[in-house]
């Protein structure tokens, strides 16, 4: 039976207003987000407006106008920075938006934000890195000298470095250069106060923990603690056990020996924003092909797990293993003492996997505002200033064996890129992979038992194809912190691996992911009744406790101060009422968090 049709009378229209047109309802502001008079932010004002009176060929400027030599449109760049002080002193994006990018091109990802808020972090404007080190320094130079290294070595597998004459000749010189970290203040800029240089040896080539030593530690042998076992973190080795699926940790990797931007029409067009087909050169991806993938076993392997991974994946695999393997949790776990109740929602398994994912979204808007405000440029553009350069500037660089064998291999002098498209589109300071680790790292090692020595160390042969027991004499110092730590920097170097990131990128972001975390940690005290407490081993080796009442920081013992005091970070009280924390709060916790190191 047809339904009955039924009638609706008509609204009358609306009467035309004349001065609609002329006078247009003012546009919401967002001032509520930030709730005490929070825009514009004056430390990411100052930022560009330092920009815009610098060389702006030293600054991020990927997928704008370039002339032939990859010098950047000058008005196109001015446009480019004028629209993030209109973005960050309005929140209004529309001058962003009216940036020309050409059809079919790459587009610049995410820039707003890093402007955005969140309940559970102080806001991004207050969570600040040091300026990164300046195109014409000793640091930048030393920071280029890795990266060149890292992509004359990239195919000789991990198996081989104690006994390859091109690794300790990499060791040679990177030995005589001043970079890493300034451990006596990680929060001052190279301009501020130099970095200093560390021995490096077979052990400590391309790996993190520069953080965890400084001149004045209790004794002068005090380890780097990634400078133990394996290059891989056992946590890229093991057998993930997700549900009912057990993951051994096999990986498509990069056909050998093929690098990218190695000739100017590449490099030129790949700055102009041109699209690339990111997955060329790669093996074991069909599944007819599957039998020849493999474990991570070179410095390529690993800067293509970092191309095509979600960025907390590893994490996520690591608490799986954590988990599923029985690791034991920190000692301020509440279910550690009651015997007739377990953690589940609250401290159980389910509310550690979610927090690893969790923080790596507030991990990613904190570092998101650093690259949109220190617009810090890419190491392939940087290359490109080198390799286009008169004879007789960049003189440092050029005299160095990096760069020369780098010039026999690839005549045009440029820097090699283990991807296609080279870099991202965006900028390079902080990195959001570094940062993301930093946080998760953090999240994990504030829920396990660091000192956990890890079962059944295991190592990839050189080919990749097959797992081998570790039984070097320092397989019982593998703990859970240390791999933690080592996953984190993997994960991040692996990135430098591939030629889009520097050094101080790495540094500076895992310290900025471990405020973050520390933050949204602190910040979730309110959401428990249980009796807890969280701690773990910072990056640079002090010891953090989080709970209700606030976080403290224990800093590592010094030959003059064996008994460093703990301190105070950050007080319980600062949750004064229900809502959100002010913005004026949310600047004094995250400039009271720089103190961790």
């Amino acid at each position: 039976m047809a339904k009955k049709k039924t009638t609706r009378k008509k609204k009358p229209a609306a009467k035309k207003n004349p001065q609609a047109k002329k006078n247009p309802p003012a546009k919401k502001t967002k001032e509520s987000l930030t709730n005490d008079g929070s825009r514009p932010c004056e430390l990411s004002q100052a930022r560009l407006k330092a920009i815009l009176n610098g060389n702006f060929d030293a600054n991020f400027h990927k997928g704008l106008k370039h002339s032939e030599d990859g010098s950047v449109d000058q008005e196109s760049f001015r446009d480019f920075v004028n629209a993030f002080l209109a973005l960050d002193s309005t929140g209004n994006a529309e001058q962003l938006a009216g940036l020309g990018i050409p059809a079919g091109n790459r587009k610049w990802v995410n820039p707003q934000s890093g402007w955005a808020v969140d309940t559970e972090m102080s806001d991004p404007c207050f969570h600040k890195i040091p300026a990164p080190p300046k195109l014409d320094s000793d640091e930048i130079t030393a920071e280029a000298v890795e990266l060149y290294w890292m992509g004359l070595l990239r195919d000789i597998p991990f198996a081989h470095w104690n006994s390859d004459a091109n690794v300790q000749d990499a060791i040679t010189e990177l030995n005589g250069q001043k970079f890493y970290i300034n451990r006596n203040d990680v929060n001052l800029s190279p301009e501020e106060s130099p970095y200093v240089s560390r021995p490096i040896d077979v052990k400590s080539l391309f790996r993190g923990g520069e953080l965890f030593r400084s001149p004045d530690f209790a004794t002068d042998d005090t380890p780097v603690r990634e400078n133990v076992g394996p290059y891989i973190s056992q946590f890229m080795v093991k057998e993930i056990r997700y549900g009912v699926l057990n993951i051994p940790q096999k990986i498509v990797w990069a056909r050998s020996h093929t690098d990218y931007l190695i000739t100017p029409e590449d490099w030129l067009g790949v700055q102009d924003g041109e699209m690339r087909n990111i997955r060329e050169g790669l093996v074991g991806e069909a599944d007819e092909d599957a039998d020849q993938r493999r474990f991570i076993s070179t410095m390529r392997d690993l800067a293509t797990y970092v191309h095509f991974d979600q960025l907390y994946q590893a994490y996520l695999n690591a608490a799986l293993i954590l988990l599923e393997e029985g690791y034991p949790l920190d000692a301020g776990n509440p279910y550690g003492s009651i015997e007739n109740q377990e953690g589940f929602g609250t401290f159980g398994g389910p509310h550690i996997l979610s927090l690893v994912t969790e923080v790596a979204t507030r991990a990613l808007k904190a570092v998101w505002r650093q690259k949109w405000t220190h617009l810090r440029l890419r190491p392939e553009a940087y290359g490109g200033l080198v390799a286009f350069s008169d004879p007789d500037e960049f003189t440092q660089i050029k005299q160095t064996t990096a760069f020369k064998r780098n010039q026999c291999r690839y005549p045009s002098g440029l820097m090699p890129m283990a991807f296609p498209e080279g870099s991202p589109m965006h900028p390079a300071y902080g990195a959001g992979h570094a940062t993301v680790a930093g946080a998760c790292v953090t999240v994990l090692k504030a829920f396990f038992n660091e000192s956990t020595v890890v079962k059944d160390p295991q190592v990839a042969s050189a080919d990749g194809q097959e797992l081998m027991n570790y039984e070097e004499a320092d397989e019982c110092e593998l703990t859970v912190g240390l791999e933690l730590d080592k996953l984190a920097a993997n994960i991040s170097i692996g990135r430098n691996m591939a030629g889009v990131h520097w050094r101080s990128d790495y540094t500076q972001s895992i310290l900025l992911g471990q405020r973050v975390a520390t933050d949204m940690l602190f910040r979730q005290c309110r959401d428990y009744i249980e009796d807890y407490s969280f701690s773990y081993t910072s990056f640079g080796g002090g010891i953090v406790e989080i709970s209700a009442a606030g976080v403290s920081y224990t800093p590592p013992a010094t030959k003059s101060d064996e008994a460093k005091p703990t301190k105070t970070v950050v007080d319980g009280d600062s949750f004064g009422h229900p809502d959100r924390i002010l913005r004026k709060e949310d600047e004094r916790i995250a400039e009271e968090l720089l103190t961790i190191v």
